[in-house]
Formats: C-alpha cells, sequence, structure tokens
C-alpha cells in the first residue's frame, strides 16, 4: 500500500510538472526518483553487517510452562536499522509440527540489542527453535531486502 501510494504522488507529480511545466515540479519528480532509488538500494547495504542469533543456547522447560528466549542483534553498520523482522520455528524432534512467529524491532548502530520473547510448550520432549531470516525495511517501510541465517 505504501508503494502505490508513493508512486501515486510521483505520478501527479509528473502529471502537474508536465501540464504547467513547471521547472519547481520537474525538480520534485527527479527529487522522489532519487529518494526511491535510494531507499530500493538502503536495505541491501544495512544487511551485510547485521549479525542475529541466541543470546543463551540449550535452555530447557517443563510441560506448559512459558520458556523466555532472547534473540541478539547486532548492528555494525553506521546507520540504525529503523525495522526488521525476523522469522523464529518451534519444531520438535518428531519434525511432523512446525510453528513459524514473526518479531519486530529495530536496531541501534555499534550496539548489541536483546529482543525477548516467550514460547509455551504444549509437549515433553525436545524442541529446537531456530531463526530463520531476517528481513531489514528501509526508512520509510516500503522496501524490503532478506537475509538468510540458520542458527539455532
Amino acid at each position: 500500500m505504501k508503494k502505490f501510494t508513493f508512486l501515486a504522488i510521483m505520478a501527479v507529480t509528473l502529471y502537474f510538472a508536465g501540464i504547467y511545466r513547471q521547472k519547481p515540479m520537474l525538480i520534485m519528480l527527479v527529487m522522489e526518483i532519487i529518494v526511491i532509488l535510494i531507499m530500493m538500494i538502503l536495505p541491501h547495504i544495512l544487511k551485510n553487517k547485521v549479525n542475529v542469533g541466541f543470546l543463551k543456547k540449550n535452555k530447557s522447560t517443563e510441560k506448559n510452562s512459558e520458556l523466555i528466549c532472547q534473540i541478539d542483534v547486532s548492528n555494525k553498520n553506521k546507520l540504525p536499522i529503523n525495522k526488521f523482522e525476523t522469522q523464529i520455528s518451534f519444531q520438535y524432534d518428531d519434525k511432523k509440527s512446525k510453528v513459524k512467529k514473526s518479531l519486530y524491532g529495530c536496531a541501534d548502530t555499534g550496539n548489541d540489542n536483546i529482543i525477548e520473547f516467550c514460547f509455551v510448550a504444549p509437549y515433553c520432549g525436545n524442541v529446537s527453535v531456530n531463526i530463520k531470516k531476517i528481513k531489514i525495511y528501509d526508512y520509510l517501510s516500503v522496501f524490503a531486502c532478506r537475509k538468510r541465517i540458520n542458527s539455532e
């Protein structure tokens, strides 16, 4: 929806720039195109120096009790990350039932950010919790870039 709105604003700017032939409208259209190009490239630049992993590994819990997991997000970029999404999957050893969950957060520059989430284990047995991928958004949340991570 945000992409459509941004493109509609660009189309209106192009229309007015073409009909009335005003230089400020043409300059505004050029600036909108430059902003779109920067916002398309920015998530690809930000994903290179972002690492995601679990803070503590091999935690255990009882049946029907909450397990609190902590995810460590380290951002080594000079720019902060406004919004990212991590996809987490929970799976028992029988590999039949798999639950996926998405967590959203933001990451500061140079600091390790910790995200906590709770998981209720409905059955007994070993549960495997994996981080599958991280999706990094630009500052306007119009474009995104995915990075695959296999951390257990």
